[in-house]
């Protein structure tokens, strides 16, 4: 596909690295570690072209998914201004991933989180997964799990199993679906 084709040889062949999460059609996950937790805090960019400042783009319409990129932009420089909806109040955040290797290596799987509480009980939360989709994937399904509820190792637990909502997974990939679990529990429980 990468070259003009119209298959994916992913799907019949090595995917171990592949999506579980809004593939098709292609699988790559997507490559940026950064743009994970840039999503999650509602991140837009600045672009400086020659012509001046140009439309400021969400981070999260900046990742497009394979064969629908934009021509790159003759950009100078980029800055980044947040714009969540975890910014009315001093949001608590997280960020953790998962790789086979200790040393450098691609994540398996990644997680950013930020949540206001108020009196334990989460207002507003976004979770954003890395590394599972072509682009960084928002957990609406995480999100709602948390919000209203304690912020403890039941909402953790909850936040976790509903990451996973509406996963599917290849023939080598299923593991990415405990991976995340567990990431989207470890990370919100760490914030409790």
């Amino acid at each position: 596909m990468k070259k003009g084709g119209d298959v994916c040889f992913a799907v019949a062949g090595e995917n171990r690295y592949n999506v579980i999460f809004g593939g098709g059609p292609a699988y790559p996950p997507h490559p940026s570690n950064a743009a994970v937790p840039l999503v999650m805090y509602g991140a837009s960019f600045v672009l400086d072209g020659p012509k001046g400042p140009a439309p400021s783009p969400p981070a999260s319409s900046s990742s497009c998914p394979p064969r629908t990129r934009r021509a790159k932009t003759s950009s100078s420089r980029a800055r980044c201004s947040s714009r969540s909806g975890c910014r009315r109040r001093r949001a608590e955040v997280a960020y953790h991933e998962v790789r086979e290797r200790a040393a450098f290596d691609w994540p398996l799987v990644a997680a950013a989180v930020a949540v206001n509480a108020e009196g334990g009980v989460v207002k507003d939360a976004r979770v954003v997964l890395g590394q599972v989709a072509t682009i960084p994937w928002r957990s609406a399904a995480a999100e709602k799990a948390l919000v209203g509820k304690p912020l403890g190792a039941a909402s953790a637990e909850a936040a976790g199993k509903a990451a996973v909502e509406g996963a599917e997974p290849m023939s080598d990939n299923g593991y990415k679906v405990d991976l995340v679990t567990t990431l989207v529990r470890r990370t919100v429980a760490s914030l409790a």
